[in-house]
C-alpha cells in the first residue's frame, strides 16, 4: 500500500519536478496506493506534500 523513493527528482528543471510531481499523485491514485514516502531536497516539492517528516538534526544535538 506504500511506494518510497529516493531523490528521484534531482536532475530535472522546476517545471519538469513539478510535473513530476503531478505524475507521483496520479500513479498513486491508478495503484490504489495509500501513501508515498518520498525524499527530495527541492523546497518547492516538499510544500507539495501532505506531510513531511524533516530529518534535519542541524542545531539539535
Amino acid at each position: 500500500g506504500a511506494l518510497f523513493s529516493d531523490e528521484a527528482d534531482g536532475p530535472l528543471d522546476p517545471e519538469r519536478k513539478r510535473m513530476f510531481m503531478a505524475m507521483k499523485r496520479e500513479v498513486l491514485r491508478l495503484g490504489g496506493y495509500q501513501r508515498e514516502f518520498f525524499v527530495s531536497q527541492t523546497p518547492e516539492l516538499t510544500a507539495m506534500a501532505d506531510a513531511v517528516i524533516d530529518m534535519d538534526l542541524q542545531g539539535r544535538l
